[in-house]
């Protein structure tokens, strides 16, 4: 889960803090995969996560099935697994599974008015 703000404040919104809810091993590999679909998302604050991403050394990855779902996000395959990235609606739409502890980082975040996405 990424929390997005600085859009009002500076103008161009920034990367300001990150959950990754997996064993420590296998967040490369997403973090591969979420700057690959952020590069070809078309909105207005994901180049906030490919810059946040970018600095921590990321790699571009092969993804198929890309799909920009308006108003949601975006989905795309890599190999055989789906992945998702947008709003809880999305998930939710998709049948994801979302953990309490998420739920509750999310409900936090909420609060405090921050733009945040959800890549599963």
């Amino acid at each position: 889960m990424l929390d997005k703000t600085g859009t009002i404040t500076e103008g161009k919104p920034t990367v300001t803090d990150s959950t990754w809810a997996t064993a420590d091993d296998s967040v490369k590999k997403y973090k591969d995969i979420l700057y690959t679909m952020e590069f070809q998302s078309e909105h207005p604050l994901a180049q906030a996560i490919v810059d946040k991403l970018k600095s921590e050394g990321v790699s571009k990855i092969e993804l198929t099935n890309f799909e920009s779902l308006t108003g949601k996000g975006v989905k795309a395959s890599v190999g055989t697994e789906d992945f998702f990235l947008g709003n809880v609606n999305l998930l939710t739409e998709m049948n994801v599974n979302v953990s309490t502890e998420i739920k509750n980082i999310a409900s936090i975040w909420q609060k405090g008015s921050q733009d945040r996405g959800l890549f599963f």
